[in-house]
């Protein structure tokens, strides 16, 4: 059995050993037989292009797996974000996503005037349950842990 981990603070658990589907050319198939097995973490991408095997692969379980995936750096106009996150959904095959990332850091979109707004929007309707900026991990928000702040875990 593959051990549950909690993620940050969040109150959220997830499994230890995860998925990834970074340059995944696999089946779905094989990826349910992972989760079957208790990788119930699956980690892709907008910019992988495999979120529509990975909601092939949970398809029916969507319940018992934790899906995280991220936003392009490119996207993070607040209208981009908005579309990015859209189909991400449709191409997951769900209407939640359980952690929304942004990728990468790109410093031409202000957090605090797009990204962040968007992202407190998202978590307060349910269609994603955790966020973080993976680019340099200092913001993590959950609907279980509220916390609106960009600044979480730097020093001013």
């Amino acid at each position: 059995m593959i051990e549950q981990k909690e993620l940050g603070n969040t109150g959220v658990f997830i499994s230890e050993i995860g998925l990834g589907t970074w340059r995944y050319r696999g089946t779905a198939e094989t990826l349910r037989a992972g989760i079957e097995l208790g990788a119930t973490l699956i980690d892709t991408a907008e910019g992988y292009y495999t979120e529509d095997v990975v909601g092939e692969a949970v398809k029916g379980i969507r319940d018992k797996v934790f899906i995280a995936t991220k936003v392009s750096g490119r996207h993070l106009a607040h209208d981009d974000v908005l579309q990015s996150a859209e189909e991400s959904l449709y191409k997951l095959g769900t209407d939640y996503i359980d952690l929304y990332q942004i990728h990468w850091p790109n410093h031409s979109y202000p957090i605090r005037e797009t990204i962040f707004f968007v992202m407190a929007v998202y978590l307060l309707t349910g269609l994603c349950r955790t966020y973080q900026h993976s680019g340099t991990g200092n913001v993590l928000i959950s609907q279980n842990n509220f916390e609106c702040s960009p600044y979480r875990g730097e020093h001013h």
